[in-house]
């Protein structure tokens, strides 16, 4: 689920989920992600993945919905500010946003139970302070 917040809400978010052992949070600023390509490098440092993953979209696909990785917590939440900014200079940001909506959150929701052995739902919430 995306979600537009506050500011005040966001700061209420992001310590609420920093001591939640069982919450993978990741915090992205938008004034400093206007192209895909500055997003898949902060997600590969954030998520601490190896330097295969490729710029694509196919690529980003797969490894966001990579059950056996940073996402074996409860509860995903990506806290991304200055929303009116990200991925603003990239022309595929609608496509981007379309994979997360219509693949990521539903995989985490849903399908990660009958893909998976062992999967369970997981909670997965986008806020998004403009």
């Amino acid at each position: 689920m995306r979600e537009i917040i506050s500011k005040s809400e966001s700061i209420a978010i992001s310590k609420l989920y920093k001591k939640d052992k069982q919450c993978c949070l990741i915090e992205l600023n938008g004034k400093k992600l206007k192209t895909r390509f500055l997003y898949f490098e902060k997600l590969k440092k954030k998520l601490q993945l190896n330097d295969s993953f490729s710029n694509n979209l196919n690529a980003y696909s797969d490894m966001m919905r990579d059950a056996y990785t940073y996402y074996n917590k409860e509860k995903i939440i990506f806290l991304i500010k200055h929303y009116r900014h990200f991925l603003e200079d990239d022309p595929g940001k609608d496509t981007i946003e379309k994979i997360f909506d219509d693949a990521i959150i539903p995989y985490f929701e849903t399908e990660i139970e009958h893909m998976t052995q062992n999967g369970t739902a997981r909670a997965i919430h986008v806020y998004c302070v403009m």
